[in-house]
């Protein structure tokens, strides 16, 4: 089922009693059969959800026999969820029987639309069944399923009411595509689950498409076109510094570019650089992708960080000669051509995709 997080039982029951355990149980609770006892607790009928939470209650059949409890939601196919945990309140309210009767299932709401859905909570003793079904509101900041960051750092906040708060300009940022969503929020306390939640969410005009490349902050950058990983330069200045593999004057002649320090770059640090070791010198497709024809001098985006003018090796040899030629792109005005392997230039690490 979409939504569903599947974790061991403990983690689940060990979420639920520390958020439900201290709610106060009615003797009894509503039955449907002379066998089952069940209480659908979170989320109550009516509720505004948004993103990861419990679905949870208790259940247990009076003839002392296992329980299965099933969940679905809407028209979604049934699925079974965890069952059943320690619930000493529930003991306490109604006898040793309710002793092992907790339910409950960690689902992310944001993947249905927002709106109304029903979670119907269906348990089966073999002998008897009980159904509850509430309905929800689901609200989803920026109509997003994941959220990468929910930026406050613009935002405003003002307290509405004694248990509610507003949030005027924050900014949800999508896990997925990494687009931009200026929205204002509502957040309510609940009882049930002891926590503040997204009521309402307004979005502030359309998203903000995501940056096509995206700094990693460990001295790479990944184009999200492509899913490439590109080394960063550092250190622009007019003298080269063979101690830094990453300086950015430094130049190397094709096959030391594509032998001596490549190989550097993957065993730096004992680990490769930034962690990885299947860097390499890119293609001749690959390294004119990330040419920006909007810039001169050079061409190329500043996420890359300081970039020298001039050319830069690509692994790709030229067909006609190929014994002593390779390509290389000019990052100064964007051109591409080739040149004899011996010449020294700059050269940009890349990792990931097809070579």
């Amino acid at each position: 089922m979409r939504g569903l997080f599947r974790g061991g039982r403990g983690v689940v029951w060990t979420l639920a009693m520390a958020v439900f355990g201290s709610l106060l149980v009615e003797r009894g609770g509503p039955p449907a059969s002379a066998d089952i006892q069940m209480v659908f607790e979170v989320p109550a009928t009516f509720q505004k959800v948004s993103g990861i939470g419990l679905i949870s209650g208790w259940a247990f059949s009076t003839l002392g026999t296992a329980v299965t409890v099933s969940m679905q939601i809407d028209s979604d196919p049934a699925t079974i969820i965890p069952c059943c945990g320690e619930r000493q309140d529930v003991a306490n309210a109604n006898g040793p029987l309710g002793l092992q009767s907790g339910f409950g299932q960690l689902y992310n709401f944001n993947t249905l639309s927002s709106g109304n859905h029903t979670i119907a909570i269906r348990v089966s003793d073999g002998v008897s069944e009980m159904t509850q079904s509430h309905q929800i509101t689901v609200v989803s900041p920026g109509e997003f399923e994941f959220l990468d960051e929910l930026n406050l750092a613009q935002a405003t906040v003002a307290m509405t009411t004694s248990q509610e708060i507003a949030i005027t300009g924050a900014h949800a940022i999508d896990k997925a595509t990494q687009q931009d969503q200026e929205v204002n929020l509502r957040l309510a306390w609940q009882r049930n689950s002891q926590t503040f939640t997204i009521v309402d969410s307004i979005n502030d005009g359309p998203p903000v498409p995501a940056a096509r490349f995206h700094d990693n902050g460990d001295g790479t950058v990944t184009d999200t076109e492509t899913n490439l990983m590109w080394e960063k330069k550092t250190n622009l200045d007019a003298f080269p510094n063979f101690d830094n593999l990453h300086d950015a004057n430094n130049t190397y002649d094709w096959e030391t570019a594509n032998g001596t320090w490549i190989n550097a770059i993957n065993a730096e640090g004992g680990t490769g650089f930034a962690g990885y070791n299947d860097w390499r010198v890119p293609t001749r497709q690959e390294l004119q992708r990330i040419v920006d024809d909007t810039r001169f001098h050079p061409s190329i985006d500043p996420e890359f960080g300081p970039t020298r003018d001039g050319y830069y090796w690509t692994s790709t040899l030229f067909v006609h000669q190929p014994d002593y030629a390779a390509w290389l792109v000019d990052f100064s005005r964007g051109e591409v051509l080739e040149r004899v392997t011996r010449f020294e230039l700059m050269v940009r690490a890349v990792r990931g995709g097809q070579p």
